[in-house]
């Protein structure tokens, strides 16, 4: 069972999520502090089978019982073995089937997807009209009288008549009341009347039913909803002997390693001391893949009462607590999630601010270790750093912001938000992915207003096929480009400036001009009003960016301002799209973006 996607509704602070697909490889909640980004982790943790759902979780001031809602892919093998084969063998199923299930106060119900179909439905009645044509074989062959067999046969019972009568008449079979006539039943009758209701019992067992299907499926192939909380999962110290075997960071540890409690606190010595270096060694070696930051082991040592846990470093012997907050988080990580990660079903692994003690090289690192150790599983973080988002993947970002005290989530990150600094770490993201160098003097470097040019003159240069040295470098506005200029130009460097053919454009360009009649200034166009954005055709705009051609869009630029809606996240869908290879703009985008470039790089 693979999740697909969810919906939270009436959960604290969240009235309805509305859908939100889990992305391949992880899926990030971005968003301000107190948006709702650990709500929603609390929610999805509360899906797993041995969480349950409580009246505390409604929102303040209503009644309204929380729901949790997960789409899960399920594999033919998965429905096949829990419809068993009289349910299976004539349905036509698919490879795969999307079933929503629905968590509730009442447990988990099948929500849509998959039913019982009509062609089940008649298999059932063909499987209970033989049974009943059996139990009807089974009196006329018993050594029940004549008199009594024609009495019970003419009532024209189910087989859930005698699943609620027989057991009556079993009560006092020497006067047994069966439908009105009393009979005393001998041995041969018990028996006859037993074996009817060994066929019913049978029957039940191998019934079909939503409930059943539904309760066997998630025991079986449900995955595990592990959360990892920052503030909360913390490596202890020390631990006593005499609550060691109930500790979950202890039990987690026997799992993720070859740590065994019996052995560590065991009465042989030789035991204990042999279990202890063995535990250190592998250990250590294992986390190596986590932590990559430093040379550290861990070290485990019986002192009376109590287990103690040390880091070594260096040769010397330190407390977990002595540590960093990010060497802590990193082992209580491991442990903690790792030890899930040894179930045969895959988890959904969910981590609140993964980065909140980790430096910027340490955050960087862990998307790859996430990546890496987790490819089987869905991982959902939340964060407001921007060294856990990339660049590259904003199709992984899912804005969360409060309003109005209520929760939503956004799954598109260039749609039209409210709190414009819900979008700060994926804007600071993409500046930090603007990294090229502008010190190499052998390199051209074109200064532009503003990031989205710079994003959008990556893609064209893109779909020019054009293979030049060059810089697109953002100006911070247009006033600002010719201060940017001259500093460049100071170390003699290759500058042309490029200007939007709007009025405050063409205000900075004359000033460089005038300043400097030698400067190489450009605009994005010989149209007056014009912006970058404007090269590309409003058809392709709509389609490539939009993603939606049933909009009303007279100019990109105009459309994009009237709609508040973030130029650079639009520039970094569309320049990601172009290094997917997976779009082709039309000739009138070709045209222009051509004259642009030719122009730029004459």
């Amino acid at each position: 069972m693979k999740p697909k996607k969810f919906r939270i509704v009436n959960f604290k602070s969240i009235i309805d999520s509305g859908e939100c697909y889990f992305e391949p490889g992880y899926t990030v909640l971005a968003g301000k502090n107190e948006s709702g980004k650990s709500t929603i982790l609390e929610a999805l943790e509360l899906f797993d089978e041995e969480k349950v759902l409580s009246k505390s979780t409604s929102p303040i001031g209503t009644k309204k019982e929380s729901e949790l809602f997960i789409t899960f892919e399920v594999s033919k093998e998965e429905i096949e073995q829990e419809l068993g084969e009289i349910y299976s063998k004539n349905m036509s199923i698919s490879n795969s089937e999307l079933i929503t299930i629905k968590k509730d106060m009442s447990g988990y119900t099948i929500e849509d997807g998959i039913k019982l179909p009509e062609k089940t439905k008649k298999i059932e009645t063909e499987e209970i009209k033989a049974l009943e044509n059996n139990i009807i074989k089974i009196i006329n062959e018993s050594d029940l009288k004549d008199a009594t067999k024609e009495h019970i046969l003419n009532q024209g019972l189910t087989f859930a008549d005698y699943e609620y009568d027989i057991p009556k008449w079993l009560e006092n079979p020497t006067n047994a009341n069966i439908y009105g006539n009393a009979y005393s039943l001998n041995e041969p009758s018990i028996n006859t009347f037993s074996m009817i209701l060994k066929h019913i019992e049978e029957f039940r067992n191998t019934e079909f039913s939503e409930n059943k299907f539904l309760k066997t499926l998630i025991k079986r192939n449900m995955p595990y909803f592990v959360k990892f909380d920052s503030f909360e999962d913390v490596f202890p110290d020390s631990v006593s002997i005499d609550t060691i075997k109930t500790n979950p960071v202890i039990q987690d540890l026997e799992e993720v390693s070859d740590f065994r409690i019996d052995k560590i606190i065991s009465d042989d010595s030789q035991i204990q001391a042999n279990h202890e270096n063995q535990v250190n060694t592998n250990f250590s070696k294992v986390f190596e893949d986590y932590w990559t930051q430093d040379d550290i082991k861990l070290v485990v040592r019986k002192d009376g009462d109590k287990i103690n846990f040390w880091i070594e470093e260096n040769h010397k012997l330190f407390k977990p607590s002595q540590r960093s907050k990010g060497q802590q988080w990193y082992l209580s990580f491991y442990i903690k999630v790792v030890a899930k990660m040894q179930e045969t079903t895959p988890n959904v692994i969910l981590i609140d601010e993964p980065g909140l003690y980790l430096h910027a090289k340490a955050q960087k690192d862990l998307l790859k270790v996430l990546e890496r150790q987790f490819s089987s599983n869905v991982l959902v973080f939340s964060t407001h750093s921007p060294y856990l988002i990339e660049e590259n993947r904003l199709n992984n970002i899912r804005l969360v912001e409060k309003i109005e005290g209520s929760t939503t989530i956004v799954s598109k990150p260039w749609a039209k938000i409210e709190d414009k600094e819900t979008l700060t770490p994926i804007l600071t993201a993409i500046g930090l992915g603007l990294g090229d160098s502008i010190s190499d003097r052998f390199k051209n470097n074109i200064i532009c207003e503003g990031m989205e040019e710079v994003l959008y003159l990556q893609a064209f240069q893109l779909l020019s096929d054009i293979d030049k040295d060059i810089n697109f470098i953002n100006g911070n506005g247009a006033a600002k480009l010719e201060f940017f200029g001259r500093i460049l130009e100071a170390w003699e460097l290759n500058v042309k400036y490029l200007f939007d053919n709007d009025t405050a454009g063409k205000r900075a360009g004359n000033k460089v001009l005038r300043d400097n009649p030698s400067a190489l200034v450009h605009y994005v166009s010989d149209v007056s009003g014009e912006s970058t954005v404007d090269l590309i055709s409003v058809e392709d705009f709509k389609n490539i960016i939009l993603e939606d051609n049933s909009i009303n869009v007279i100019k990109n630029s105009d459309y994009i301002k009237n709609e508040r809606l973030d130029k650079v996240i639009l520039a970094r869908k569309f320049l990601n799209h172009v290094k997917g290879g997976n779009i082709e703009v039309s000739p009138k985008s070709s045209d222009k973006i051509k004259i642009l470039m030719d122009k730029l790089y004459s």
